[in-house]
């Protein structure tokens, strides 16, 4: 792996991370909450955030896109796997 793709790497872990934690606080009130106008915001700005990050990684560092895209994967499948494993832990 050459430089531009650890740092697409990279930057896609920490974007992923980001938005994965960000969407993991709003959702703290459960999956039976009902939305509300607040919510549906806040989850627009969350997508706008996204492709606001990806866009500027892409356009102002030498980022290569694969790795860019496939970190920011990695890295929301990583708290959504953290979070499942503590919602089936609580279960038992």
């Amino acid at each position: 792996m050459d430089g531009s793709a650890w740092l697409g790497l990279l930057l896609g872990l920490a974007i992923g991370v980001i938005y994965g934690l960000w969407q993991a606080w709003d959702m703290r009130g459960g999956p039976g909450a009902p939305p509300t106008i607040g919510s549906l915001a806040r989850a627009a700005f969350r997508m706008v955030f996204l492709m606001g990050a990806l866009l500027a990684a892409l356009r102002l560092t030498s980022a290569d896109k694969v790795w860019l895209v496939g970190g920011t994967a990695l890295g929301f499948s990583l708290v959504f796997v953290v979070r499942l494993k503590r919602i089936l832990a609580k279960k038992k």
